[in-house]
This record gives C-alpha cells, structure tokens and sequence, in this order.
C-alpha cells in the first residue's frame, strides 16, 4: 500500500475513534423507555343476569357460566378504570379481549376491538353494560369447563396511542340448575 494511503486510513481510524469517544463511545448508557400511560383497568365480572354494575374479581376464583339466548354459554366481564386511564381512552374505548385455556395455551375465545361505553360511579369508571365472553359449545376437544382460563383485555382510545392491558386468571363453572347437564355437554369439548 502506497504510504500516502496508510496514512488516510490511520487518520481516518483516528477520526473514528475522536468521535466515537466526543459521542459518549460505548460507555454512554441507553436512553430511558419512552414514558407508558399512568392509570389502570381491573378485570371484574357482573351480574349472573348480565346487570350492570362492576363486580370484583380475584384472580384464580370461580365463575359461574351464564346461559346465553342462543343456547351457549358465557361469563359477564365488567372493567373498571380509574380516573387517570379514562380520561386517556375517553368515554367511548376500544376493548379486546383473548381467553386462553392456562394449561395449553389454547384459544378459547376471542373479542376483536369494539367500542364500549364508560360510565362514571363514585369517581371510577366501568363499563356501562356488562360484556359477555363467549365460552361454550366448544370445538371439539377443546374444553373450557372447570379448566382455569385466563383472560387478557385491551383498552385503548381512538387512535391506540394510549393501551391499557389487564390479565386475570378464573375457571369456569356449570350453573347448579336445570342447565347443568346441557352446559356440561357442550362446555367440555
């Protein structure tokens, strides 16, 4: 190589290594994360006769599967978001929701986004209706009675620039009535 040459490319190396160090090098730590949203949602459910109203929840508890018009299946899925989450998704949000069986990780049932209502109830904000979550008949094969599900939900505004997530771990139940028999026959795959 003619000297002329080694020489530009110890120069340019230098230059590399002056700018490399004038920006921070390797030593420089990563930018923070982008801030997330302050608020948040909370999973409950409702009413067995679909009532509105937020009933609370907690993770890993019983609910009692509600017959629905069409002869299935389905538990009430309420939410409820505090001030700070309302105010970021509006009045009128987009939820989703995905239920998957725990033990596989099954699809169970599935909401694409939809828009719902907020209503306001002593300074909280919950659906203004309760949600069903379809359950049963199920494919075959694919039993959801008395396996734990867990359910995921999705809020976000408009243009989903804002998301809350909520997860909440339940097992679906047959009532203990007259329908208990036709629910076990389509509820257990």
């Amino acid at each position: 190589m003619p000297p002329r040459c080694s020489s530009l490319l110890v120069a340019a190396a230098g230059l590399t290594a002056a700018l490399a160090a004038g920006c921070g090098g390797d030593d420089s730590p990563p930018p923070p994360p982008p801030p997330g949203p302050n608020g948040s949602v909370e999973i409950g459910t409702g009413a067995l006769d679909g009532a509105a109203g937020f009933v609370a929840f907690s993770s890993g508890n019983d609910i009692t599967l509600a017959p629905g018009s069409q002869g299935g299946f389905h538990v009430f899925v309420n939410l409820r978001l505090d001030a700070e989450a309302a105010a970021a998704v509006g009045e009128i949000p987009l939820v989703a929701r995905v239920a998957r069986r725990v033990s596989d990780g099954v699809l169970v049932s599935r909401t694409l986004q939809r828009r719902v209502r907020l209503v306001e109830r002593e300074g909280v904000f919950e659906t203004e209706a309760s949600l069903p979550l379809f359950l049963c008949p199920t494919p075959i094969g694919v039993a959801v009675g008395d396996r734990p599900i867990e359910l995921t939900v999705e809020v976000s505004d408009a243009d989903e620039t804002n998301t809350y997530e909520a997860t909440i771990r339940f097992t679906p139940r047959c009532p203990a009535d007259d329908t208990a028999t036709f629910c076990a026959n389509i509820c257990f795959g």
